[in-house]
């Protein structure tokens, strides 16, 4: 698995889709209900993929079969790339540090396309293999359906050749492939148009369209300019900007200098008497102490001539034969977050320090430079649709990670709603935990929301006189979602019963879970507890791999609650599936609140003596013991003392 796709599918399992009931097939018609089935079948693990017979009847003289077989091909393809986000595959996290996710849909296509690229020939094979240059995300797959173009004949393939090089395809595979198939077929009325590609920001574009022409017995190219901003890059800059939540200021000044403990580059916001708060390259947008920092007014013209050319000594060593590894890290290190740590989970072909100033740049109209700074970028992508991919993914983590700590750490609802509308908007769709973000932004929009707080210490313990035990622990299931618990370790997980203060708002409130745990809970106590077994909502808490890397896992109530149930039971009980909701273990399919309660009916009554337990009898009782013991004291009693011990004292005390 390449960089890119790691970095476009960490964190996916934070944020799958629920699973649906009522799915159809993407495709109508009998090709379309056969891939839904067998689909089906081969995720259930009752089959496996056999396309060496579709393959067979694609090729074959019976041109019946050939055309059912071509639609069979595309049903699949269509229906495995749904299935990824429907809920018929789970994403699974590779067990390997920095391994990315794998679907099983996902992994069948890329087999399929495999064998579909080295051996379909025939024309029926054409809406499949359209499909995959157009439609498909992942590059190998597409190069295997542009494998398929030159082997097909006819007007439609023509036509498509021409479509290809007039409207670049943003594959580079896509537009070799189709510059050589045009030169073997001699197809003279091409040549202008390649000859207009052939001034790309792609060096081995420009390549293929020199050699085509020559095999083509066509003039030279002139030497030319490469082009500025093409379609696609304006249309990235766009993007780019509505994704940026915080504007840069109209008449802004330009600082660089030094944080606390960090390089700080960007715009001058605000400039306090006490504090500076600027907007760094980013895209964040922080305050600095001043008797902390040390800044100095700059250009972001002088910052873009230096990340530009970083970029070009970068793009030298990568090319190098000898790869030289350190120097690499360290360019890559001095445009990323964390160094060389957040380096490592991103693609080096950009940056987001690249995409946050070519976007200024742009805004500002310095064209040449801003071409400058992109086409690079995009010279060392396979595809030209990674560049805005990456963008997507950038900024979504930077506001994902803000997100998570305005609600968890801060504690504050309108900055965290701010950030979840803003990522729940379409230019983010794709993103891995936009999924997250949007049950956030409806979690924080309800109204059983207003209100709840965590009591202190000793107003619990007053309010505990007043509640039965089910009422305790109703209370206290109904405020799991306040729970926050700081992760200590990494690796690590977060402990829900930590007894640390975790925030200056309420230094010394209670822990519910905690509270929840010192109650004895027993199993006929689960009843109580079972309705917050399928509570989605999310707690304050969240966890990591490492804090440098982008992924955040918010934990939701009905985890803390499946703990609690598992402990109090004495064995699992409840497990968690991968999409993170909460089952009854023996009985996965059915309503886990009701099998829960049944279980918990079963079980023996609680002691007599837990009917006193936390109750105004018992508070009376310890008072009356308390007052006995301090209006009674016990007389002290002399210490007990060995053979050895009365043999030293009478020697102490002997006449000398």
């Amino acid at each position: 698995m390449n960089v890119l796709t790691k970095f476009l599918l960490l964190g996916w399992l934070a944020c799958l889709p629920l699973m649906a009931d009522n799915l159809k097939p993407v495709a109508d018609g009998p090709a379309g209900q056969r891939a839904f089935d067998e689909l089906a079948q081969y995720y259930a693990g009752k089959s496996t993929s056999d396309t060496a017979t579709a393959l067979a009847d694609l090729n074959g003289p019976d041109p019946v079969k050939a055309q059912a077989a071509g639609q069979y091909f595309l049903a699949l393809f269509e229906q495995t790339l749904a299935d990824e986000k429907n809920g018929r595959t789970e994403w699974k996290e590779i067990p390997v540090w920095g391994g990315g996710s794998e679907n099983k849909a996902r992994t069948l296509r890329g087999t399929i396309a495999h064998a579909f690229g080295d051996s379909a020939n025939s024309n029926d094979a054409f809406p499949a293999m359209l499909w995959l240059i157009h439609t498909e995300p992942v590059e190998e797959s597409i190069e295997q359906g542009a494998k398929v173009l030159p082997r097909l004949y006819g007007s439609a393939a023509d036509a498509e050749l021409d479509r290809i090089i007039t409207q670049p395809h943003p594959s580079e595979a896509v537009l070799l492939l189709a510059l050589d198939t045009i030169s073997r077929r001699r197809l003279g009325d091409e040549s202008g148009k390649i000859a207009a590609l052939g001034h790309s920001y792609r060096g081995a574009v420009r390549e293929a369209c020199r050699a085509a022409l020559a095999d083509m017995g066509q003039p030279p190219l002139t030497d030319q300019p490469v082009v500025e901003f093409p379609p696609r890059m304006v249309e990235l800059l766009k993007r780019n900007g509505e994704r940026l939540l915080s504007p840069a200021p109209d008449q802004g000044i330009w600082i660089d200098g030094e944080g606390r403990n960090a390089a700080v580059h960007g715009w001058l916001m605000d400039d306090g008497l006490v504090q500076v708060r600027a907007l760094d390259y980013f895209a964040r947008e922080k305050s600095y102490l001043k008797i902390f920092s040390k800044f100095h007014t700059g250009t972001l013209e002088e910052t873009a001539d230096a990340m530009i050319a970083q970029r070009a000594e970068l793009t030298r060593l990568l090319a190098a034969p000898e790869g030289k590894k350190e120097e690499i890290e360290k360019l890559r290190g001095g445009l990323s977050l964390n160094g060389s740590l957040s380096a490592q989970f991103e693609p080096s072909f950009i940056s987001l320090p690249e995409i946050t100033v070519s976007y200024w740049l742009w805004q500002k109209g310095d064209t040449g430079r801003c071409q400058r700074m992109l086409a690079p970028c995009y010279a060392m992508t396979q595809d030209d649709r990674w560049i805005d991919l990456a963008s997507r993914d950038y900024l979504g983590n930077v506001y994902f990670q803000r997100m998570v700590r305005a609600y968890c750490t801060d504690e504050d609802d309108v900055e965290a709603l701010g950030y979840a509308q803003h990522l729940v908007k379409p230019i983010f769709d794709g993103f891995a935990q936009q999924d997250v973000a949007k049950e956030l932004a409806a979690q924080l929009g309800r109204d059983d929301n207003q209100g709840l707080s965590l009591p202190v210490f000793p107003v619990w313990m007053a309010l505990q006189l007043t509640m039965s035990r089910e009422e305790q622990i109703a209370y206290l299931g109904k405020r799991l979602r306040l729970l926050h618990t700081e992760q200590m370790t990494q690796p690590g997980d977060v402990s829900y019963s930590s007894q640390v203060p975790y925030s200056f708002a309420a230094l010394y409130c209670i822990n519910p879970y905690l509270e929840l745990k010192r109650m004895g809970l027993t199993g006929r106590d689960l009843e109580a507890l079972a309705p917050y077994t399928t509570d989605q909502d999310f707690m304050q808490t969240y966890s990591y791999a490492r804090d440098f890397a982008p992924g955040r896992t918010l934990h939701r109530v009905s985890w803390a609650v499946r703990q609690l149930v598992n402990e109090a039971a004495g064995s699992e009980l409840l497990a968690k599936n991968e999409n993170g909701t909460v089952v009854f273990k023996t009985k996965p399919e059915g309503s886990v609140v009701d099998e829960l309660k049944a279980w918990s009916q079963a079980q023996p009554p609680r002691p007599d003596w837990m009917k006193y337990y936390q109750t105004p009898v018992a508070v009376a009782i310890c008072a009356g013991l308390l007052y006995l013991w301090l209006r009674f004291p016990p007389k002290a009693k002399p210490p007990r003392m060995s053979l050895v011990g009365k043999f030293r004292q009478w020697r102490r005390s002997r006449p000398r």
